[in-house]
């Protein structure tokens, strides 16, 4: 990983580790038609979904804005 990939990849992986224990920060946005929630990391896109019965968080798909919704 490039060197100024790094530092991102790391905001990345600190936003999902924090959406363990608050799955819905102030700057999540559901996603219309579905159940996937949101969240921006800099230029990029988390997209997941939060199973309430297991209590269990999954990461569906990481991308840039404008190829995550494809």
């Amino acid at each position: 990983m490039a060197g100024r990939e790094r530092p991102f990849a790391r905001r990345i992986l600190d936003k999902i580790d924090a959406l363990q224990t608050n799955p819905f920060p102030q700057d999540v946005k559901r996603l219309q038609g579905n159940r996937l929630l949101r969240v921006r990391v800099g230029g990029a896109r988390v997209l997941y979904e939060v199973d309430h019965a297991t209590r269990r968080l999954g990461v569906i798909k990481i991308d840039t804005r404008a190829r995550v919704y494809e």
